[in-house]
């Protein structure tokens, strides 16, 4: 969007200490070595295969209070795009996706809400359109009084972070919903 202009550079973040993403088994390959449905529950999870760098092996039992999470994406059945704009959606997307599960995770005893969002921003650094996984690295601070807050990094496989951003979502009950889907569920 700049250009070419002459200005500060430097690079001071860290990508996390995490596996590479093809050294973590897919969320799918976890699940069915469970004998657990190979289907995503709620269909928009199909778009993206997951590779979670810590699994949680039986998420109904799950702890709770872990609002953190690491996990690598890459986008199905294409992974990256050409046009900077559409690559850079990516980002976004993940952005927009994974902090209601990361909220969900430390709440195991709470499966019945949903939480659409109030608000999303993001901070776009790089791009890295031949990084064909991102690591999200997602944390839910706080919820109260019906809001849920997230925020989070996304990061090329090359190490270079490319967004950073969060959102508030409003939590509801699934009741008032009539097809809220099973976001945040595995």
């Amino acid at each position: 969007m700049v250009g070419d202009v002459v200005g500060l550079a430097h690079e001071a973040s860290t990508i996390p200490n995490v596996p590479a993403p093809h050294s973590c088994p897919t969320a799918a390959d976890r699940m069915a070595a469970a004998g657990l449905a190979d289907e995503p529950s709620f269909a928009f999870w199909n778009n993206l295969e997951c590779r979670p760098c810590d699994w949680v092996e039986d998420w109904d039992h799950r702890p709770a209070g872990e609002f953190h999470e690491k996990t690598w994406y890459r986008f199905v059945p294409t992974a990256t795009f050409a046009d900077p704009f559409v690559d850079a959606g990516r980002a976004l997307l993940l952005l927009d996706t994974v902090l209601w599960p990361v909220a969900m995770r430390g709440h195991p005893e709470n499966r019945e809400m949903y939480a659409p969002s109030v608000d999303v921003h993001a901070q776009f650094h790089a791009l890295a359109p031949h990084d064909a996984f991102l690591l999200t690295d997602a944390h839910s601070p706080s919820a109260r009084d019906g809001l849920v807050s997230g925020v989070g990094t996304v990061w090329g496989e090359s190490g270079t972070l490319l967004a950073s951003g969060g959102q508030q979502m409003l939590c509801r009950p699934r009741a008032l919903n009539p097809n809220p889907g099973e976001r945040g569920e595995r």
